[in-house]
């Protein structure tokens, strides 16, 4: 009798060796897990700020870009009107009538239409650049989704293996 009760005994250590081996080894994992996860997302949110940031500067200097071409683009257009007057001045013609008033205004506006079309089309290339930076959102919105996951994943298997342990 008091040998099976000290072989009970010594079961009874055993199993509570091991089950609180199990435990720790569930727990070790369950931490290295939400380590893991949150390197992962903290990896891919530094990635993804720099891209954003990155995409907001190429965005402004697009835009620049486009203001200043469309700046330069009238100028020549005024500048061509003039010396459009100077050639007809050159030939000995008058260049102060309406006639040349108007060679002067279609070269303007010919320019401005222009200035118009570089400057659209400066801000479509800075809208690509905003367009990315939504993309990069959306993602770094996935990898966050991801993470969280992985840490309610990771938290139910630790449960269910430190349930394991009492069974």
């Amino acid at each position: 009798q008091a040998n099976r009760t000290t072989l009970t005994k010594i079961d009874e250590k055993n199993r509570t060796s091991a089950r609180n081996a199990q435990l720790a080894l569930a727990g070790a994992q369950f931490g290295l897990d939400i380590m893991n996860a949150s390197t992962q997302y903290r990896n891919v949110e530094g990635q993804a700020r720099f891209a954003i940031m990155q995409s907001k500067n190429q965005a402004a200097d697009a835009l620049y870009r486009g203001r200043q071409a469309a700046f330069d683009t009238q100028s020549e257009g005024r500048d061509a009107g003039q010396d459009a007057l100077l050639a007809l001045a050159a030939q000995g013609q008058d260049v102060q009538g309406a006639g040349a008033e108007r060679i002067v205004q279609s070269y303007e506006g010919i320019a401005e239409q222009n200035a118009a079309i570089v400057e659209a089309n400066a801000m479509r290339e800075a809208l690509g650049f905003e367009l990315e930076q939504i993309s990069i959102d959306y993602q770094l919105d996935t990898a966050r989704i991801n993470r969280d996951q992985q840490y309610i994943s990771s938290a139910l298997t630790f449960g269910a293996q430190a349930a394991g342990a009492f069974i």
